[in-house]
């Protein structure tokens, strides 16, 4: 089984990162006992937890692990950045604003930096280790319990010991998982098709709905509707293939699927855009010229445009989500800089929408005036011409005196 245990960070409780000759970032860093508090936890703490899989790893030294905890953050003190390849860090191993540690490193026993949230509830550190993609999953819960009079090893009186060294730690090949550049290649990829199919072909989809169709001194095409399902359809296999990447790029890492807004957002708008193509496949029968729509119809209508709206909503969201995953990947400028030009594609399409709602609303309103202007005259001349007709006749038949 999976054992957990908790220990102060420091022997003096310190909530300050400790130095290279204390083993604090070393992966064979062997806890003193005295430092040992169990299943309790003091407010603002500083907390190393001790994560052993050696009764489950056996004959295999190279598992990998996710821990998440309920409250409190993880911290990140680049213990893991002698094991990947590219020096890339344990930055990207931060999830959830430190809520969840998936590290890149492979070993038996991972020590984990945790600081304990300031309030007195108790805290479920919940963790999932496992071989590769393909292996069985092992789990272990424990709660912790907050303790304001938990004391430290200092102030217990305890020995002055210092870590040491564990040659029980076994660390694994690291090589086994993606390396940095592969993993931010996914993620980019991820990005760029999730927002291909919901900020571009969707909305251009939606356009050709919208701006697309024939007038009524048009001549009658379905061209709009040709476009309308093709790019929706591309919009639909954008987000498949991003969601598939994402997937299995989180499998390659030892992952947990659908732990974090962001993928349980991911995930429904996948299920929506891909019944938007099925809802237009199963659409009601359009009445014929002149003829009332069915309630049936009219109920699909407004099902269908809404959904298209709260995808696009939603998508903002998304995408949002996914650019505070890069920041937690520890790429403050690459966010700052995709949200800027979020916000400015963002800008562009509600201007180009604004623009192009007003000239088809001038476009149909010009439509109207001509044919109310024509159908007037026609009607004009016929009233004149019957009003004439009665004229003639009486000038023709006068009433006698």
């Amino acid at each position: 089984t999976i054992s957990v245990e908790n220990y102060w960070s420091s022997y003096d409780g310190s909530s300050e990162t400790q130095a290279w000759e204390r083993w604090e970032n070393a992966t064979k860093r062997l806890m003193p006992a005295s430092w040992d508090v169990g299943e309790a936890y003091k407010p603002s703490g500083r907390f190393t937890l001790l994560v052993d899989l050696t009764e489950v790893v056996r004959e295999e030294s190279g598992w990998m692990v996710l821990v998440t905890c309920s409250d409190g953050v993880f911290e990140d003190i680049d213990m893991h950045e002698e094991h990947i390849e590219g020096n890339g860090g344990s930055a990207s191993a931060l999830r959830c604003d430190g809520k969840r540690l998936n590290p890149s490193l492979r070993t038996n026993k991972h020590k984990l930096i945790w600081r304990a949230p300031s309030g007195l509830s108790d805290v479920k550190i919940r963790v999932t280790a496992a071989a590769h993609s393909n292996g069985r999953f092992y789990q272990k819960s424990v709660v912790l319990r907050a303790d304001a009079t938990l004391q430290t090893p200092l102030e217990r009186n305890s020995t002055h010991e210092e870590p040491s060294h564990d040659e029980e730690t076994l660390v694994g090949d690291s090589k086994k998982v993606p390396s940095v550049e592969a993993q931010n290649l996914a993620f980019a990829v991820h990005g760029a098709m999730m927002f291909a199919g919901i900020w571009m072909l969707m909305p251009a989809a939606v356009g050709w709905s919208r701006f697309g169709r024939p007038g009524p001194n048009d001549k009658p095409s379905a061209t709009w509707l040709a476009w309308h399902k093709w790019l929706m359809t591309g919009a639909v296999v954008a987000v498949v293939i991003a969601a598939l990447v994402a997937y299995v790029e989180i499998s390659k890492t030892g992952g947990e699927h659908y732990d974090c807004p962001h993928s349980q957002l991911g995930l429904f708008l996948v299920v929506v855009v891909a019944s938007q193509p099925l809802g237009g496949v199963l659409r009601p029968a359009t009445p014929p010229a002149g003829g009332v729509k069915s309630t049936a119809r009219r109920t699909w209508e407004i099902a269908h445009k809404g959904l298209g709206y709260i995808i696009l909503l939603l998508g903002c969201v998304a995408v949002l989500t996914g650019i505070d995953e890069l920041a937690e990947r520890g790429g403050d400028d690459a966010a700052f800089f995709h949200a800027s030009l979020f916000v400015v594609y963002a800008s562009l399409a509600v201007a180009v929408f604004v623009h192009l709602t007003r000239h088809h609303r001038a476009r149909t309103n010009h439509t109207a005036r001509t044919a109310f202007i024509e159908l007037s005259s026609v009607d004009h001349d016929d009233d004149v011409e019957s009003d004439a007709a009665p004229l003639r006749a009486v000038h023709k038949h006068p009433i006698p005196s």
